[in-house]
C-alpha cells in the first residue's frame, strides 16, 4: 500500500551492467553507454547520451547529479513516508523529447525489491547540454535497507510520446543507510 501511495506522490549509472557498446532502442534511437563525463557532450551530441545516476535528496543541480557506476555502493535513505530508498536521476542529451513515462527497478542480492513508474514527466535543461531528472524516490519493500555490500541491480527505462527509449541497468552495492 505504501508503494502504490509513493507510485501517486513522488518519482537514476553508467553504462550498461554486462553489455559494451551502443544500445539501439525503440524508434531507432541509439544509446551510448559509458558516456561519463561532460567532456563527451559535444562527441555525443550526433547519436544522443542517456545516463543514469543520484543526487543528494532535493539536490537538484547539475553539479549534484553523480553518474552511476557498476560496482559503486548506492546509499539508502529513509523517507518521510516510512521507507527506505535511494535516491536516483538521470540526464539525456538528443534521446528522449518531450514527456516520457519513467519505470525504475531494484533488486537486493537477485530478488525484486521495489519499482515505481511515472507518465508524463519532463526534463529540465542543465545549461550544460544535458536535460536532467532528479529526485526520484525509489523505495524498497524491505522494513530495513540491506547490510553494505549487498549486490543490488537498478533499472531505469524513459520512453517519450514518439517511441524513443532509453535503458539502463546497472550492478552496484548497497552502501550506508542515512535515517
Amino acid at each position: 500500500m505504501m508503494r502504490s501511495l509513493l507510485v501517486f506522490a513522488v518519482w537514476a549509472v553508467v553504462g550498461c551492467s554486462a553489455e559494451s557498446g551502443p544500445v539501439v532502442g525503440d524508434a531507432g534511437t541509439t544509446i551510448v553507454p559509458d558516456a561519463a563525463d561532460d567532456a563527451a557532450t559535444a562527441d555525443l551530441a550526433d547519436i544522443g547520451a542517456f545516463q543514469i545516476g543520484t543526487n543528494g535528496v532535493f539536490e537538484a543541480t547539475p553539479q549534484n547529479f553523480v553518474p552511476m557506476v557498476d560496482g559503486a555502493e548506492q546509499p539508502f535513505t529513509f523517507g518521510v513516508q516510512g521507507s527506505w530508498m535511494v535516491v536516483l536521476a538521470f540526464r539525456t542529451h538528443d534521446v528522449i523529447a518531450g514527456p516520457f513515462d519513467l519505470v525504475a527497478e531494484i533488486s537486493i542480492d537477485g530478488v525484486p525489491s521495489g519499482n515505481i513508474w511515472f507518465e508524463g514527466q519532463e526534463t529540465f535543461p542543465g545549461g550544460d547540454g544535458w536535460d536532467y531528472y532528479y529526485n526520484l524516490f525509489l523505495p524498497i519493500d524491505d522494513d530495513d535497507p540491506p547490510a553494505v555490500g549487498t549486490p543490488l541491480q537498478i533499472l531505469m527505462r524513459v520512453t517519450d510520446e514518439s517511441g524513443a527509449e532509453a535503458e539502463q541497468t546497472h550492478d552496484v552495492l548497497a552502501g550506508p543507510a542515512n535515517g
